[in-house]
């Protein structure tokens, strides 16, 4: 937890004791790559301006929309480390409320101990999913919450 004051959302902490459950930081990136994740893909259709993620160095699309006060994400992206990742953020905000997806903070990977093994290319592509996410969620753009 960054600073002792913010903690995971129940999401994040499930997340955590499965991933964390597979030993060090290799195998835990290993099983990031190769967990089956229950978020569907953007289908290819709809893999355009409005989903893209902008600034990621491998292509990565997300869309979201709001079901019954709760947002659910897509998500696909064209490496396997880089898909796992990206799906690993979109599912800790699949299901939870608009204003978190807005507004909360992502913690898993410092949870996880793997912020300071990726590397930066990486990192940033994570910053970049995390904050279209909150873009998405505060109608800034295609796939808005509503």
């Amino acid at each position: 937890m960054k600073d002792g004051t913010q903690e995971g959302s129940a999401r994040e902490l499930a997340l955590f004791a499965e991933i964390a459950s597979t030993g060090g930081p290799a195998e835990r990136l290993q099983e990031i790559i190769d967990r089956r994740s229950p978020l569907a893909d953007v289908p290819v259709e709809a893999r355009g301006e409005a989903s893209v993620v902008r600034g990621c160095a491998t292509p990565v699309w997300i869309t979201l929309s709001a079901v019954g006060g709760a947002v659910r994400i897509a998500a696909s992206a064209g490496s396997p480390l880089v898909a796992g990742l990206v799906r690993l953020v979109c599912e800790t905000y699949d299901g939870g409320s608009v204003d978190d997806a807005r507004t909360r903070p992502l913690l898993l990977l410092e949870l996880l101990g793997l912020d300071r093994r990726l590397t930066p290319t990486r990192l940033r592509a994570v910053a970049l999913v995390r904050a279209r996410i909150a873009e998405l969620a505060g109608g800034g753009g295609g796939g808005r919450a509503s």
